[in-house]
């Protein structure tokens, strides 16, 4: 098998306003045709990497490579890389023709050239049937996929795309996720997708950074981040509702001093397993959240059927995570 390059890397990386630290001592690896999310909430430092990595900001320390070369000491305009912004940042006085050719003009493309490349840029995008109308009367997902159609004109080697559904209503998003997951496939190129929002990139990236304090916590698959959080702030912050922790010994594992972490859907009530009191149930659908309290711990479970407050049960939790220090040691333990 032919070993995939790396597209992005960035080695020990540092970022500092004064003396508050953004990014410290960063390093990652991007490899070719992937899909890659940077999660992370406000003020993590995603949109000071993102910054970095397109050269309109400068690390302190560290070296950056696109396609193998050097990049740090370069320009924006010399990196190749393509960026999406959030609004779209697309001209509304201009076509959707005019705007995904703009790049091109600005490098001075014969006319015929131009022409040519916007028109197989369209074709792969399908949007050559809006080329001539103005951006102001296109929806929303044609939006994304002209200012998608501006960056793939200029063959880059990346493409960084910053938050770029945040401004869509629910109903569009969940289509338009759909889209740039198919079009990243189609396209076979790399897409670095930086968010604070964790539903946009459940299903879309292949890997994600979760970004916290200005470093990386933890880099894996979503499903890995959500079943094995490698520390207890990532547990907290992936998934709808935060991991369970409470001390290992309530499960009556020997580890006295270890955490365990489960979620929510690792519980179920039998006859069998500690007592636990119900506090408050909030339901979503057909599925209740409870809210459980045993002894001075609380933990939420999911169930089919709503139970009342006060009521109380036998909780079993089928596996979980061991915790010390606030770092993983073990997965999927059983009680």
């Amino acid at each position: 098998m032919q070993e995939v390059k790396p597209k992005l890397e960035l080695k020990k990386v540092s970022k500092a306003y004064g003396k508050t630290v953004v990014l410290d001592n960063i390093d990652l690896t991007v490899s070719g045709n992937e899909f890659f999310a940077i999660l992370g909430p406000s003020g993590a430092g995603k949109s000071t990497l993102l910054k970095v990595i397109i050269g309109v900001e400068s690390p302190d320390s560290g070296r950056i490579f696109i396609d193998g070369k050097d990049v740090t000491d370069l320009p924006p305009n010399k990196r190749n890389v393509a960026v999406v912004f959030q609004s779209y940042a697309l001209y509304p006085n201009m076509t959707v023709f005019n705007n995904i050719a703009f790049p091109l003009k600005m490098r001075r493309y014969t006319d015929k050239r131009i022409s040519e490349k916007v028109r197989i840029t369209a074709e792969k995008l399908g949007i050559t049937e809006i080329l001539n109308k103005n951006v102001t009367k296109i929806s929303g997902g044609q939006k994304q996929r002209t200012a998608l159609a501006r960056a793939l004109v200029r063959d880059p080697s990346i493409f960084l795309l910053d938050e770029p559904l945040s401004n869509l209503d629910a109903r569009v998003r969940f289509r338009a996720r759909e889209e740039l997951r198919q079009l990243q496939e189609d396209l076979k190129q790399t897409f670095v997708y930086v968010t604070h929002d964790q539903s946009e990139i459940a299903n879309l990236a292949n890997k994600v950074a979760v970004i916290h304090n200005g470093k990386f916590e933890q880099i894996a698959d979503y499903s890995e981040l959500y079943r094995h959080p490698s520390t207890r702030w990532v547990g907290d912050f992936v998934g709808n509702y935060p991991m369970n922790f409470i001390p290992a010994g309530i499960l009556g594992d020997s580890q006295q001093n270890a955490v365990a972490g489960f979620r929510a859907e690792w519980v179920s009530f039998s006859e069998k397993g500690f007592k636990v009191t119900v506090v408050s149930t909030e339901t979503i659908g057909d599925t209740h959240y409870t809210l459980c309290e045993t002894g001075e711990e609380h933990f939420i479970a999911k169930c089919a059927a709503y139970h009342e407050p006060g009521t109380v049960l036998n909780a079993v939790v089928e596996k979980y995570n061991l915790y010390e220090n606030g770092n993983l040691v073990e997965k999927d333990r059983i009680p």
